[in-house]
């Protein structure tokens, strides 16, 4: 999770799991504003789940996680 410096740092209520089946899942097991489903791992499009997208993003070392409501710019 991104500090106000833009540095990623560790968020404490969060924990994901990758899950590998036919296909690679992210699997959001913790507490706060995740996602309620599975997303599919290698993907860069927008996944809906009720009035949310979220997408993966790939770096060059890690992945992020951004979200947005249908009124709102992704985001972090």
């Amino acid at each position: 999770m991104p500090n106000d410096e833009g540095r990623l740092v560790p968020d404490f209520d969060h924990l994901v799991l990758r899950v590998d089946l036919a296909e690679p899942w992210l699997a959001d097991v913790g507490f706060g504003e995740g996602f309620w489903l599975p997303l599919r791992l290698n993907t860069g499009s927008a996944q809906a789940q009720g009035e949310y997208g979220f997408r993966i993003l790939e770096g060059a070392s890690e992945r992020a996680v951004q979200r947005r409501n249908s009124h709102a710019d992704w985001r972090d």
